[in-house]
C-alpha cells in the first residue's frame, strides 16, 4: 500500500471518528453553525497536512483540539484590533443563591449529557456562553463540555494549570449568575428540574 494510502487509511481512523465532538467543540466556541463548521473543516485539513506529526499511541481528540482552539485564537486575534480585557476585580464570587450551590449538573447521575444538551443548551444558554471572554468560553468548553482535565485543557491552550482553573472558576461564577435568571425565567426553580426531576 502507498504510503498517501496508509496516511488516510490511519487518518481516518484516528482522526475523523472525532469529528463530530470537534463539530460541536467548534459551535461552542464560534457560536455559529457556518463558523464551526469552518472552524472544523479548517482543523481537519491542518491536522491531515501535519499527520506526520502525530505520534502513536497518544491522544489524537487533545492534538486536534490543540489545533483548533489555535486555529480560533489565531482567528480571533485577527479579527479582533484590540482583545477584550477583564477586570478580575469586577467579578463577583458569590452565589445568588446558597440552594445553587449545591447544583452540579455534570456529577448529577439524573442529568445524563443528554439531558444537559436537549434542556439547557438552547439559545440563551449558547448566548451566554458567547457573552463569556473568549479565554474563559474555550476553557468551559474543554474542561466542561468535552471533559478534559486542568492539565490537558493547559496543555491545549498553553497555559499554567492554575489560570485554567482561575478562569474556570471565573467563567462558571458568571454562567452560574446567567444560568439562575435563566432557570427562574424558565420555571425550572420552581419545578424541581435543578434537582434533577424529570
Amino acid at each position: 500500500m502507498q504510503a498517501s494510502a496508509l496516511k488516510k487509511k490511519r487518518f481516518e481512523k484516528e482522526a475523523l471518528i472525532h469529528l463530530e465532538i470537534i463539530f460541536r467543540a467548534a459551535l461552542g466556541m464560534t457560536g455559529s453553525e457556518m463558523e464551526a463548521e469552518d472552524l472544523a473543516q479548517e482543523t481537519f485539513l491542518r491536522a491531515y497536512k501535519f499527520f506526520e506529526k502525530f505520534e502513536d499511541g497518544t491522544n489524537c481528540k487533545a492534538w486536534l483540539f490543540k489545533i483548533m482552539t489555535n486555529l480560533f485564537i489565531n482567528k480571533y486575534n485577527r479579527r479582533k484590533s484590540r482583545p477584550v480585557t477583564v477586570c478580575f476585580d469586577d467579578v463577583e464570587d458569590f452565589y445568588l443563591n446558597p440552594q445553587i450551590d449545591s447544583i452540579d449538573y455534570l456529577s448529577n447521575i439524573d442529568c445524563g449529557s443528554d439531558w444537559i444538551f436537549e434542556n439547557l443548551l438552547d439559545d440563551d444558554i449558547r448566548r451566554l456562553l458567547q457573552e463569556l471572554p473568549e479565554d474563559f468560553r474555550i476553557t468551559v468548553v474543554l474542561c466542561d463540555i468535552q471533559g478534559f482535565s486542568y492539565e490537558e485543557t493547559a496543555r491545549i491552550t498553553d497555559s499554567k494549570i492554575g489560570t485554567v482553573k482561575s478562569r474556570l472558576f471565573r467563567a462558571r461564577g458568571k454562567l452560574r449568575k446567567g444560568l439562575y435568571a435563566w432557570a427562574r425565567k424558565n420555571g425550572y426553580l420552581s419545578r424541581g428540574i435543578l434537582h434533577g426531576a424529570a
